[in-house]
């Protein structure tokens, strides 16, 4: 039997129990499981993160399912400091301890044994290095971390009455001969437009986000099997109602992409024909990303590994390609980011599932994970899709895939006061793109994941094994989300409690994000009041959270916006903050910037405190030099004295009396006792009379400078962040 020993400490990471058995068309390695071990990874294996006592198959079935595996990966690692990941395209089981306690059986149907061993002192660790040898994750676009809507626009039908009206939805297979197909543009087949028809077009949609003020990143409009783009007489015809569509999307900023379920190229590249595709025309008509389905990576493993890479690289010279896929396998993360499969919303148990698969996805090397709004199918439940959209603000893809069941999944659906608050959550995580963006980064260098497990931010038993490790996250390591999952108390109104929630560190200080009440580390909080409007969200103390101005896509955005930074200055801590042009390759080749923000406070009591945005070091296109710096900074008391200094010269800063003075002046700052935090609901709804009042917040802002080559520093006399404390 074979051994692996740490020769640094001499720590056994892993002993067979029995020699590698090879025969009967499989291969298996049984180890001992050692004492206080616990196993992760494996896949997006939906519904659970740590593995011990669980079989885990790992193998393609297009399993959608709690307790399925809906992108296996031939890798798992261990709490021991070591990962293994089998070098093969054969399906396989792992079994951690389930048949034999103590014993971890992993095997895969082939007749040999290829494995690669990895030794690290964390987890990230270990994944990293995994990641170093299947491929870093792809950097997703910033318009991947906006809404997605998602549906077909060229095959569903009304249906024509007698009278001229269209009442009756239909599905295109089987519509009346005198169905009246709808199309991108709201035009018929002569390209004329048709007002009935733009009703339920894919622009009317693009407008109803525009009218409704939300947030929208992308848009796929032929989500369906046998959903093409155009009803021309020609390819050439349809192309261009592609390119019409894109173009007015691009305008609205909103990008679009394609359904990939069938041949990208036409049988004669120099004479496509009427339906065929040609995904480089595509993508010069203003096509950018792409979702890969079940018939496009086929039975998957090898094939769903290379049909990637062909969609990746057959748009990668134009821009930077984001794709869904599903069915992955080693280095799927290369190229696609990766989608949790067919489920049914309207249910508590989707939000159950969905949270454990994310932080799992993580520790798989499959950062970029996404999943549908409030599910594939079903729906229906306004507090649940509400719920769903609070959550997924805190994750990387949000797909609004409408169309496939019978209940409509638009973050207005529901009327108020639902509508207003998916638009509250939709626009904090545009807000938050500097922060999001940022994270994307840390993943591509690192392979550290942006939904964290727990167990990374403080790893002992209880976060290994407690079911804390499936019901809350950290986004980043500064922001910790506890999403309300499951029905405790809730009255007609979907108002409710969260019981459960583990606050890590007991040398930490969480910081209620809407109301600036504070919670020591190392505590669980039950009865956590959770109204429908919010979900529980916590902010480390000492974090340095970049933000950008109130927008609905990233296009919105044009670079000399000012540069905003939420700061809960405590001890000693740093932010390196980075940004690229957002949807080219080009950051592969060094084009982008990082800008290291450091915060020095007292941990309790009054003292100075010296916030500095440093030089921003780098460049690349489009890249804005010239901006003004605000800071919003959490205090406990109005401070005495501030200072402000660009480079070598000290600003003298004004003292305003009203949030709209503030964002008038340069050079000011505006102490505000009780901040509102309620924003962006519906006028005349009754949802706007909310408040959502939050602890004293100082606000600052320095007037533009050149940022590449001036450093911008905040020093606040007699500060001090200490609020009433909750304990236990």
């Amino acid at each position: 039997v074979m051994t692996l020993i740490n020769k640094n400490t001499g720590e056994i990471l892993w002993k067979e129990a029995s020699p590698i058995k090879i025969g009967g068309s499989k291969s298996t390695q049984i180890l001992e499981e050692q004492e206080h071990e616990y196993f992760f990874g494996g896949g997006i294996t939906n519904g659970f993160v740590n593995q011990n006592g669980r079989k885990v198959k790992i193998e393609i079935g297009s399993y959608w399912t709690s307790g399925a595996n809906s992108s296996p990966i031939p890798f798992y690692l261990s709490t021991k400091g070591y990962g293994v990941m089998r070098h093969t395209w054969k399906s396989g089981l792992y079994d951690f301890g389930n048949s034999d306690k103590n014993i971890v059986n992993a095997t895969h149907n082939e007749n040999r044994f290829d494995a690669f061993y990895f030794v690290g002192d964390t987890m990230t660790n270990v994944v990293d290095e995994y990641t170093e040898l299947t491929g870093k994750a792809s950097m997703m676009t910033k318009y991947g971390y906006y809404l997605a809507h998602l549906n077909c626009y060229n095959r569903d039908k009304w249906v024509e009455n007698s009278d001229g009206t269209r009442t009756e939805y239909q599905s295109g297979k089987g519509a009346p001969a005198n169905a009246v197909m709808e199309s991108l543009n709201g035009q018929d087949k002569n390209g004329n437009k048709d007002e009935e028809a733009y009703k339920f077009s894919a622009r009317a949609v693009i407008d109803d986000y525009v009218n409704n003020d939300m947030p929208l990143g992308w848009f796929l409009p032929n989500d369906g099997y046998g959903c093409g783009y155009g009803q021309s007489d020609s390819f050439e015809g349809d192309l261009q109602n592609l390119s019409d569509f894109a173009s007015y999307a691009k305008d609205n900023g909103v990008i679009t992409g394609l359904w990939t379920q069938q041949d990208i190229w036409p049988a004669d590249k120099n004479n496509p024909q009427k339906g065929e595709r040609d995904i480089v025309a595509e993508a010069k008509a203003g096509v950018s990303a792409l979702k890969t389905d079940v018939a496009w990576v086929g039975n998957g493993y090898s094939m769903a590994l290379d049909g990637i890479k062909t969609a990746f690289e057959a748009i990668k010279d134009h821009t930077r390609p984001s794709i869904i896929s599903l069915d992955g396998w080693a280095g799927s993360q290369r190229y696609a980011g990766m989608w949790t499969g067919d489920q049914t919303g309207g249910n508590w148990e989707y939000i159950r599932m969905h949270i454990p698969s994310y932080i799992t996805a993580g520790m798989s090397g499959q950062f970029n994970v996404g999943s549908d709004m409030d599910g594939i199918y079903g729906g229906g439940n306004p507090v649940v899709q509400t719920r769903d959209f609070q959550w997924k603000a805190f994750t990387p893809m949000q797909l609004d895939m409408d169309g496939w069941g019978k209940e409509d999944k638009k973050p207005w659906v529901f009327d108020e006061p639902y509508t207003s608050i998916n638009r509250m959550y939709l626009k904090l995580k545009a807000e938050m793109l500097p922060y999001n963006y940022t994270l994307s980064r840390e993943a591509y260098d690192s392979s550290v994941p942006m939904v964290r497990g727990m167990f990374l931010s403080d790893a002992n038993e209880y976060t290994y094994t407690n079911k804390v490790n499936e019901n809350q996250f950290t986004w980043g390591d500064s922001i910790l989300v506890a999403p309300v999952y499951q029905d405790i108390a809730s009255d007609e109104k979907g108002n409710d409690i969260r019981n459960d929630i583990y606050l890590p560190g007991e040398d930490n200080v969480w910081i209620d994000y809407f109301s600036g009440q504070q919670y020591q580390g190392g505590m669980i909080l039950n009865g956590f009041d959770a109204p429908v409007w919010k979900t529980p969200v916590f902010v480390k103390n000492g974090a340095i959270i970049p933000m950008t101005v109130e927008n609905n896509s990233p296009y919105e955005l044009t670079g000399d916006e000012d540069r905003i930074y939420e700061i809960y200055p405590s001890g000693n801590t740093e932010f390196v903050q980075y940004d690229d042009q957002g949807d080219t390759e080009a950051y592969k080749l060094n084009d982008f910037t990082t800008t290291k923000i450091t915060s020095r406070a007292p941990v309790s009591g009054d003292g100075q405190a010296v916030i500095t945005v440093q030089p921003t070091k780098g460049d690349f296109k489009g890249m804005v030099a010239n901006k003004a710096t605000q800071f919003v900074v959490n205090v406990a008391k109005e401070p005495t004295k501030l200072s402000a200094q660009v480079g070598k010269e000290k600003v003298t800063l004004r003292k305003v009396t009203s949030i709209e003075e503030f964002n008038a002046g340069e050079n000011v700052y505006y102490y505000n006792e009780a901040p509102d935090m309620h924003k962006y609901a519906t006028e005349g709804s009754e949802f706007a009379n909310v408040e959502i009042i939050n602890t004293p917040k100082l606000y600052v802002k320095v007037a533009a400078t050149d940022t590449t080559k001036n450093s911008v520093s905040l020093t606040i006399e007699d500060f001090n962040n200490t609020q009433p404390r909750v304990h236990d």
